[in-house]
């Protein structure tokens, strides 16, 4: 599977903060990742 991740799933990760919401969202797209590739926006 491929994917996009935004920075509001990367800051999750690195800071471990937000919403109990956003932490699982964050966690599950993590554990995604496992068997995909995910590509990241470049500005």
């Amino acid at each position: 599977m491929r994917f996009v991740i935004d920075n509001s799933v990367y800051m999750r990760w690195l800071f471990g903060d937000g919403t109990p919401r956003d932490l699982i969202y964050a966690t599950n797209a993590l554990d995604v990742l496992k068997d995909g590739m995910a590509c990241v926006p470049v500005t």
